[in-house]
């Protein structure tokens, strides 16, 4: 839940997909949709880590597709924008999904070092001063 009482669901892509593949097999998969939508945040982390199935990046087109219309979701990727096709390889695809995420996106870009590198760094500095 957030701070503010509204719903949130939280899934890193391969585990959203992997979900989506299970409740397909299991005939859940309209249920499955219905509780995404549900939510009023849907946070999809690490975006574009691999490429797409056909089927996966259809699923993700119906994930979104069932989103729009007042409900938010929040994405997060390393993979810019301009090279989504090399993680959905249909272009046409590609476009839709593109462009559902962004037709009212608010677009945050973080520059600078990876934060989990200096926490790594910091418990490698600590374990070498124990020594």
């Amino acid at each position: 839940m957030c701070r503010n009482g509204r719903s949130t669901l939280f899934m890193k892509m391969n585990l959203l997909l992997e979900k989506i593949a299970l409740a397909r097999a299991e005939g859940t998969y309209l249920n499955f949709l219905r509780r995404i939508q549900a939510a009023d945040l849907l946070i999809v982390d690490d975006f574009g880590i691999k490429a797409l199935t056909d089927q996966q990046y259809q699923d993700f087109y119906d994930v979104l597709g069932e989103r729009e219309g007042g409900k938010s979701t929040i994405v997060t990727t390393q993979l810019p924008s301009e090279n989504w096709s090399e993680v959905i390889p249909d272009e046409l695809v590609c476009e839709a999904i593109s462009d559902r995420l962004t037709a009212q996106a608010i677009k945050i870009t973080v520059k600078g070092p990876s934060k989990r590198g200096d926490k790594k760094k910091s418990l490698t500095e600590q374990l070498g001063n124990e020594n």
